[in-house]
């Protein structure tokens, strides 16, 4: 039995739910356990928990109240996993600096079960720098560190976070299992109408992800405004919501660019808008400063888009050793460039699609990492 901790807004991130859906099939019994936040402030609602609850067939949801925004503490989280750590045989745990997989973790260590981490990223040194830096510096030493010493293994999702890992602790025991993505199914012309509007029809530059600082949306702003005096019937299609207060430092900076008529935000999308975003795509840009994985690129290839992707995207390397895409410099020309290759030729288009959809499969489908995780798990317990 293998349930995953985890505290990421909006409940269980959808890499846990893809992680359950893997493994549930191949005979184990899985349980997923999280807070209910949602957010700085915000809990999920009743009807919001149900859903998520009754997402995936065949795995059971716990989900327990948060009881503090500092450390997203749960006390009633916490007695739960005092009460059951045991009755499970391995328990694997999603993110650091976090109340949910550190109590876990240390509840698995102290009573004997062997436990999995997977960092999700925390250990980079974006991000161990970016927020709460000295905190997180104490917290590495007394808390964290152990725990990585304690492992059963580190699950690291790409070989960039696996460096990472080691970096921080040299003697963790750690794996590289990519994750998986959905096999793509493409949307409708009517819901690709439906999304790009008026500027139907022409070339799109498509970013997916979380409006925030490390995204670094700036320079892919900046680099299409490079583009645009010739690219007049280009499209930048920006699909993620964040703070309003940065998301409308975006959109004044695009304005003083001139890209108002070529820029479409978004917001947050999802099923079927997802989808025909991914459709209507011509390129994908993630010019990230730190992605320990990179699951929107990973959706990308599996819908045969060409992806450009910054150092940072922990994938981007055998992106681009697959020929699926490129890696650029974090800088507006470098990532213009990149974009105008794919706009420029669709011979390159069709090159890259073609070696998208098949490292999607080979690599980050849920039958590949089904039987990666199990055989982990296995090896463990």
């Amino acid at each position: 039995m293998i349930p995953s901790l985890s505290r990421v807004h909006g409940g269980p991130s959808n890499a846990i739910w893809s992680i359950a859906r893997s493994i549930a099939p191949l005979g184990a019994t899985v349980t997923v356990v999280s807070t209910d936040n949602d957010g700085p402030g915000r809990r999920l609602s009743l009807d919001s928990r149900a859903s998520l609850s009754t997402s995936v067939q065949g795995v059971d949801v716990v989900f327990r109240g948060q009881t503090s925004e500092f450390y997203t503490a749960s006390l009633p989280g916490l007695l739960w996993l005092v009460k059951n750590i045991t009755h499970f045989d391995v328990i694997h745990v999603h993110a650091l600096f976090s109340f949910m997989p550190v109590v876990a973790a240390w509840l698995a260590r102290l009573r004997g079960v062997p436990y999995v981490i997977r960092p999700l990223g925390t250990l980079g040194a974006y991000g161990l720098s970016a927020r709460r830096r000295w905190l997180k510096k104490l917290s590495l030493m007394l808390c964290e560190r152990p725990l990585l010493r304690g492992a059963a293994a580190v699950h690291c999702t790409s070989d960039a976070e696996q460096v990472e890992v080691l970096a921080v602790c040299a003697t963790a025991r750690t794996v590289v299992i990519p994750l998986s993505v959905p096999p793509f199914q493409p949307a409708s012309e009517v819901a690709v109408r439906a999304l790009l509007g008026a500027r139907y029809g022409g070339p799109v530059v498509l970013f997916l992800s979380r409006l925030d600082r490390k995204k670094n949306v700036e320079v892919l702003l900046d680099a299409f405004a490079l583009l645009a005096p010739h690219r007049l019937d280009a499209t930048l299609l920006i699909a993620g919501g964040g703070d309003p207060d940065y998301v409308a430092s975006l959109k004044a900076r695009a304005e003083a660019l001139g890209l108002a008529a070529q820029v479409i935000w978004a917001g947050r999308l999802d099923g079927v808008a997802k989808a025909a975003a991914f459709t209507a795509a011509t390129v994908f840009a993630l010019p990230s400063h730190s992605e320990n994985f990179g699951v929107a690129a990973a959706e990308a290839l599996s819908a045969g888009v060409p992806c450009v992707l910054s150092p940072g995207v922990a994938i981007a390397a055998k992106i681009a050793e697959s020929g699926a895409g490129q890696v650029a410099d974090m800088t507006p020309r470098a990532t213009a460039d990149a974009l105008d290759e794919y706009l420029d030729s669709a011979h390159a288009r069709s090159a890259a699609s073609a070696a998208a959809q098949s490292l999607a499969l080979t690599e980050y489908s849920a039958a590949a990492m089904g039987d990666r995780l199990i055989s982990l798990y296995r090896q463990v317990s």
